[in-house]
């Protein structure tokens, strides 16, 4: 079989969650590399081939088989398809055409490969996150195994993980099978997947799965970059979520505590003068040395001073 350019894709999982069970969804999107001329073919997959798997294989298969016969066509609820001697063009069904994208068109042998590989792909992805609630216990006893988690930490971190379900379902596959899962279902969160995360950082598993769901929410976070990270805006942590992360780590990491430094002179100062707040190592839970209004203290910025050392900067209200 020739290489088929159009097969050669990531899947990136998109799940929503919310209280209530009702609002929860999961959305599977291809990614095409930087060839921008495919995004509206990966909406088709997205919107229809995923929705309406074996309707489209059958016209496509139909084209392929007999492509002198008639014109065969497709319409789903968002994009249409046409098919004329083996040649499928896609575009939008609205009239109004307000989707300004280039219609696609695509050798029908081409296109069979790709449903059938896309109708493959959907249901393994699909297995995995059906199955993920029922086997939280195997995580639970891995976390509980690997790293002594106590009930209550069971309860945070399964908990922390079922918020972003694409991630635990890797975590799930890595505990599974020992190693990750391949590379076209993993997460890309800021430039970063899990194994790269785990290789080049030195993370330890869970510490690579749980900063992957935190770079889903605040993606302009980045503790394992050397350099000094300001935290603006809605993308903020508490120093207890930042210590949680940091016991993560293979090995414990040393955090040196400073309170409202407004730039990298004042920090500087501040650091040579060693007017620093507090120094702890992220071996013990945050609750077991930190005050309230420290565990809850917003945390402003930090800085990887080593491997294993970090400076960061806290914002702490009320503190005298």
């Amino acid at each position: 079989m020739s290489y088929n350019r159009y097969c050669d894709y990531r899947i990136q999982t998109v799940t929503c969650e919310s209280e209530s069970s009702l609002d929860k969804y999961t959305e599977y999107r291809p990614i095409f590399g930087d060839d921008g001329a495919l995004d509206l073919l990966a909406s088709f997959l997205t919107e229809e081939v995923s929705a309406f798997p074996d309707e489209v294989l059958r016209v496509v298969r139909q084209a392929v088989k007999d492509p002198y016969n008639e014109i065969y066509t497709f319409t789903g609820n968002v994009y249409y398809m046409r098919i004329v001697y083996r040649t499928a063009t896609i575009d939008t069904n609205f009239f109004d055409k307000e989707d300004k994208r280039p219609l696609v068109t695509v050798d029908t042998q081409d296109l069979l490969e790709l449903v059938q590989q896309w109708n493959a792909d959907i249901k393994f992805l699909k297995k995995q996150m059906d199955m993920l609630p029922e086997r939280q216990i195997i995580i639970a006893a891995y976390l509980q195994t690997k790293y002594g988690y106590t009930h209550s930490q069971l309860a945070n971190e399964i908990a922390y993980l079922m918020h972003t379900r694409e991630i635990a379902i890797e975590f799930l596959y890595y505990i599974r099978y020992n190693r990750f899962i391949p590379e076209r279902y993993a997460s890309v969160f800021s430039g970063f997947t899990a194994e790269k995360l785990k290789k080049e950082f030195g993370l330890s598993a869970i510490g690579a799965f749980n900063y992957m769901a935190h770079l889903k929410y605040h993606p302009n976070s980045a503790i394992a970059k050397q350099q000094m990270i300001f935290v603006k805006g809605d993308d903020t942590m508490t120093l207890k979520e930042f210590t949680s992360m940091a016991r993560s780590c293979n090995s414990p990491i040393t955090v040196i505590l400073f309170s409202d430094v407004e730039s990298a002179e004042d920090f500087r100062q501040t650091k040579d003068a060693e007017l620093a707040l507090l120094k702890f190592q992220s071996t013990y839970q945050s609750s077991v040395f930190l005050r309230s209004e420290f565990a809850n203290a917003k945390v402003e910025a930090f800085y990887g001073v080593s491997k294993d050392t970090y400076h960061v900067i806290v914002e702490i209200k009320g503190l005298q």
